[in-house]
């Protein structure tokens, strides 16, 4: 309680006891009050001068690429801080995952848990199983392949991000590098760190065709710093089919004399051991695809025997070959005395990884020969059914 009089103020506390203010301490005690908001704004604002420290590392950006069924992540990362970055064995580790699925499959219809937990100094390659199983053509695994390296050969972000593969440095760089030399890996002030990981889809019809899709979460950690980006891998960006192409029949097998397109033509001779039938290389399709089979033939004037195209396909698995004998026919080649295109369009069964071609001369007498040329196997528009 306070007491007040014109010359001192007193205040009574709960027990009785008193208490005696001047005014000229009052005064002080009101003169340090009022400075306190003034002392409070000049700390905070002194407080944003000093600079917070910076992080180990910036996630500068990524790019996502598909590469037939798999998927290729380019991450970009700089050194902000004054000091230089050293990266020891056992200081780094990857963790990838997600839930995965492809609609156009219909063992990955339903979403599947897909992870990855991988530090590079012990394997540059790991896998994690999607799908259990004993039999090859049902099991489905992910391989994750991963690369990282603080040499920068790019005049721009835009030229390493998404289109670094042909770079000539960077080629004979990755190529040469072991699983024990991603680390140590030093990074200077102001350097940019790169990482490249590749995750490959392994499932004997589907795996070089059909990349799993979904959100996926990745994780780099490098000691107690840890980045996190989220990877939208959800969306095909194109569909895959076979890269491969039928090579060239070797010289014995080509002629200069005769030829649609220039500089020869397969030459088959009835009367010559060896040289009555020509069997391509087997061609990786993609399974369940309409294909449109293309060729020109020349039969010569005066053959006796009969001239015929076989196309067959076989399902090739890690363990076991297998040959589909309903997807195979046989086509007579009637046409004499001029060039005569050939064209029929192909079913790839749901199970076939390889097709075969063949062109042959059959029959008795020994008197006949053909030419064939401008082969071609062209996937239709449209022809694979389902979706991502």
């Amino acid at each position: 309680m306070l007491l007040s009089t014109k010359s001192n103020t007193f205040r009574v506390d709960c027990v009785g006891s008193l208490n005696i203010i001047t005014p000229r301490y009052v005064i002080i005690m009101a003169d340090v009050l009022f400075s306190i908001p003034w002392m409070l704004a000049f700390m905070a604002s002194q407080s944003n001068l000093v600079e917070s420290p910076k992080p180990l590392l910036s996630l500068l950006g990524h790019t996502v690429r598909q590469d037939q069924g798999a998927w290729i992540i380019d991450l970009h990362l700089f050194n902000g801080r004054a000091n230089g970055l050293l990266i020891a064995p056992g200081e780094f580790r990857l963790k990838l995952e997600g839930w995965v699925s492809n609609s156009r499959i219909t063992s990955h219809a339903l979403p599947r848990w897909s992870s990855f937990s991988f530090t590079p100094n012990v394997n540059r390659t790991v896998y994690t199983d999607v799908i259990v199983a004993d039999e090859d053509s049902r099991r489905c695994r992910e391989y994750l392949t991963m690369l990282l390296w603080a040499k920068d050969w790019f005049r721009s972000d835009s030229e390493f991000l998404g289109k670094s593969d042909n770079h000539p440095k960077m080629s004979t760089y990755l190529s040469s590098q072991r699983s024990d030399s991603l680390l140590p890996l030093s990074l200077g002030p102001g350097e940019k760190m790169y990482i490249r990981f590749r995750i490959d889809h392994q499932h004997t019809l589907y795996g070089d065709y059909d990349p799993l899709l979904g959100i996926r979460t990745v994780e780099l950690s490098l000691g107690s710093f840890i980045v996190r980006e989220v990877l939208a891998l959800d969306r095909e960006q194109y569909l895959a089919q076979p890269k491969y192409s039928w090579p060239n029949p070797p010289d014995e097998r080509r002629d200069t004399r005769y030829f649609i397109s220039k500089p020869d033509s397969l030459h088959l001779e009835a009367d010559v051991y060896g040289h009555r039938a020509y069997r391509y290389q087997e061609l990786p399709v993609r399974y369940d695809t309409r294909m449109n089979l293309q060729f020109w033939y020349l039969i010569a004037a005066g053959t006796e025997c009969e001239c015929c195209v076989r196309v067959g396909q076989n399902k090739d698995t890690p363990h076991a070959w297998r040959q589909l004998h309903g997807a195979a026919f046989e086509e007579p080649l009637k046409t004499v005395g001029r060039w005569t295109k050939f064209e029929r369009i192909v079913q790839i069964e749901p199970e076939a990884t390889k097709l075969i071609l063949e062109f042959k001369i059959t029959g008795d007498p020994n008197v006949g020969e053909m030419w064939i040329d401008d082969v071609s196997l062209e996937p239709l528009n449209g022809s694979s059914g389902g979706g991502p």
